[in-house]
């Protein structure tokens, strides 16, 4: 309903003539033009392609907005369906202190900055893996409400968000208290892709403020909860950051904490997972084409896998991922290389991406031996922004 409601607001703001509102059309693509990557004992290899591929529409009319944004290289997940509508959001402005969007969004909660030649750990910039579920996409595609209050001028902005995901689990016919599994215990939950999300099922509450003490200076402190209620418990998470820039050189840095609880049969099921995620990075402007920088990373993920014996062997938790075991994972990650503009909106990345990876799994609490596994990457990418 409050799609719909979205969707003849827009018509009717589209029906206006053109001499009486704003119309931009934006495209963002990074393209892979060639990384040479070599991963733990694998034999190197080369890899081209396109990293990110996105389309923005928006309007603008009196006091009110509109923000469309396409994912045009979605794929498709085990158990969900496509849905190339990342951002479909409408902004009504009450004042140049306070406005309110609805609709569908990435939920305002962390900053992590782009790195220097690769995305940041959370947007799926890797070479090893994570196993966190801190990740971009897990704020992304969620129907909110958001109220803002605040501005630039105002030296601060805080944003309130209420949200629910996108992906419905199915649920059983008869009791729709409890997923559907097909009858099978070991089954995993499958999800549809609906247009409204049901609060007796799902809730999330967000929090980000942004404070701008002085002129290049800016801290940003942030907040999550989200409630399922089939999950054990509550996922939730805090971050803090700082960024400074003026016209020779920019740094920032981020710390963030995640805690998340996953149904038995979900397809990433964790009893228990808590990880830790940090950033620090520096940008020197070597003149208006040239700039050179490092970008260091580093997560660490505590998770504790549910244990089959803990649940009915015959209705629900059977999965064979459910040992009840303890895995650590720590990832080091240092991007290092020079940007160069080969026009005002195109820029031409290269450099070198070194990655280091300890995982260990143990059957109790105590600490076992870690895995290592290296990674090394020469890396070149293409950033557009029309």
């Amino acid at each position: 309903m409050f799609k719909k409601s979205l969707l003849v607001s827009l018509l009717l703001l589209s029906s206006i003539t053109a001499q009486a509102y704003d119309f931009n059309v934006r495209a963002f693509m990074v393209l892979d033009l060639m990384t040479l990557e070599k991963i733990g004992g694998n034999s190197t290899r080369a890899e081209m392609g396109y990293g990110t591929a996105d389309i923005k529409v928006y309007f603008n009319h009196e006091q009110w907005s509109a923000k469309f944004k396409l994912d045009i290289d979605a794929t498709e997940e085990a158990g969900t369906t496509v849905d190339l509508m990342e951002e479909a959001l409408l902004t009504y402005r009450f004042n140049s202190n306070w406005k309110l969007t609805g609709g569908k969004g990435k939920v305002p909660f962390y900053t992590m900055h782009f790195g220097i030649t690769e995305r940041n750990l959370m947007d799926g910039g890797y070479l090893t893996q994570t196993y966190s579920g801190m990740r971009a996409g897990y704020f992304k595609r969620k129907y909110l409400l958001t109220l803002r209050y605040g501005g630039w001028r105002q030296g601060q902005i805080h944003d309130v968000t209420f949200f629910g995901s996108n992906q419905q689990v199915r649920r059983d016919r008869d009791n729709q208290s409890i997923p559907y599994l097909g009858g099978a215990p070991t089954s995993e939950l499958s999800y549809d892709t609906e247009r409204t999300f049901n609060t007796n099922f799902q809730r999330g509450f967000a929090y980000k403020g942004r404070y701008i003490p002085s002129q290049n200076h800016e801290i940003i402190v942030g907040a999550f909860t989200y409630w399922r209620d089939i999950d054990p418990e509550a996922d939730h998470g805090y971050s803090v950051a700082y960024q400074y820039e003026n016209n020779s050189w920019a740094f920032w840095t981020e710390g963030l904490f995640g805690y998340f609880s996953k149904h038995p049969n979900d397809r990433y099921a964790t009893l228990k997972q808590e990880t830790y995620n940090a950033q620090a990075g520096f940008l020197y402007k070597i003149d208006d084409k040239w700039a050179a920088g490092i970008n260091a990373e580093y997560s660490f993920v505590y998770d504790l896998a549910h244990d089959a014996a803990d649940y009915p062997s015959t209705e629900f938790g059977q999965s064979r991922y459910n040992d009840g075991n303890v895995s650590r994972t720590t990832i080091y990650k240092l991007d290092i290389g020079a940007q160069y503009k080969l026009s005002k909106k195109v820029q031409l990345n290269g450099g070198f991406l070194v990655e280091r990876q300890l995982r260990e799994e143990t059957n109790t609490s105590t600490d076992g031996n870690a895995d290592e596994t290296n990674g090394y990457a020469i890396n070149f990418s293409l950033s557009t922004w029309l």
